[in-house]
C-alpha cells in the first residue's frame, strides 16, 4: 500500500495516521507543510517515505517506532526544521537520508539533522 499526499489533500499538516500496512508515503503537495508529533509512529511496515518540497517542519517523534523505514527521500533545498533527534526515535541506523544534489553540507550542518550526517547521501527519488 502505498499512499501519496496530492493536491486533493487540503489540511496543511499531516497528523497521526493509521498506516500499519503502508509500504510507501510520498508527500508531494504544497498543501502539507508540517509533519506533526506521531504522524507516522508506529507505521510498522513503512520502508520508504518521500518530505515534499513544501515541508517545512518535521516534530518530535514523526517517525518514532518506524522500524523497517530504509529510506527518506528530502526534497527540500533547505532543510526543514527538525524539532529534535527524537523524530527518529526507533528508526534503523542503517536507514539512509537521501537530500536533494548540492545541499549534504546544508542537512549534515543544520540543527539536529548533524546527528544523521553518517546516514545521508545525495541523490533522487
Amino acid at each position: 500500500i502505498e499512499v501519496n499526499y496530492s493536491e486533493n489533500n487540503t489540511n496543511h499538516a499531516i497528523n497521526q495516521t493509521q498506516c500499519n500496512e503502508c509500504t510507501g508515503i510520498i508527500t508531494g503537495s504544497a498543501f502539507v507543510n508540517n509533519i506533526t508529533n506521531y504522524a507516522f509512529g508506529g507505521c510498522t511496515s513503512l520502508k520508504n517515505f518521500v518530505v515534499g518540497d513544501t515541508v517545512q517542519t518535521i516534530s518530535d517523534n514523526a517517525f518514532n517506532g518506524c522500524v523497517t523505514l530504509e529510506n527518506i527521500y528530502l526534497l527540500p533545498q533547505t532543510p526543514p526544521t527538525l524539532s529534535s533527534v527524537g523524530a527518529f526515535t526507533n528508526v534503523p541506523s542503517s536507514c539512509k537520508f537521501i537530500v536533494p544534489e548540492g545541499c549534504l553540507s546544508a542537512y549534515q550542518g543544520a540543527t539536529n539533522w548533524s546527528n544523521f550526517s553518517s546516514q545521508m547521501i545525495e541523490g533522487e527519488i
